[in-house]
């Protein structure tokens, strides 16, 4: 996924809701229209997309990051449908760890108006997902987790949470 967003040359798939979006669509077939073409691109890119609780799903070398699609039971038909980008990041190495290796250092979920979406608000997601995954791979070093602590100004968070501390202490050898 080393190529950011370059939505030139890219259109909605054929039978998509969103070449046709008008007041009467429903929100839900908005929202799952727009899961399918983020799990289109991002399928192209190497990452795992999941249908049928969309999320998107890579795996590094230490760590494996999830991010869950969630709408809203507020969207409104004709104005809004909200796309939230929930991301979860788990330690590949588990043992001791609690809840399957999840760490607290994940950025906080994000959400978009995706009603009446574009190819400028769809590159604009595309952008924050490729960020957020940049974000994550850089966890993978304890140079890139300290740069990160250091300017959230959270070292706390390594004690927040006994996988934190557990991970964290792994990267210590390198």
């Amino acid at each position: 996924m080393d190529n950011k967003a370059n939505m030139d040359d890219w259109t909605w798939e054929e039978n998509s809701v969103l070449n046709n979006i008008s007041v009467h669509t429903a929100p839900k077939e908005i929202f799952h229209a727009v899961c399918n073409e983020l799990g289109r691109y991002f399928t192209l890119h190497g990452v795992k997309y999941t249908k049928s609780r969309p999320r998107l799903k890579w795996k590094g070398n230490k760590l494996r990051c999830e991010m869950g699609f969630w709408s809203s039971h507020s969207n409104i038909r004709g104005n809004w449908v909200n796309l939230m980008i929930v991301t979860s990041v788990f330690a590949l190495d588990d043992k001791a760890m609690e809840r399957k290796g999840i760490l607290n250092y994940a950025p906080r979920a994000k959400n978009f108006n995706v009603y009446k979406i574009d190819l400028k608000l769809f590159a604009e997601i595309i952008q924050y997902i490729e960020d957020t995954f940049e974000l994550v791979r850089s966890f993978e070093t304890k140079e890139g987790l300290d740069k990160y602590l250091a300017q959230t100004d959270n070292r706390k968070m390594i004690d927040e949470n006994p996988n934190n501390k557990i991970y964290y202490d792994s990267l210590k050898g390198e």
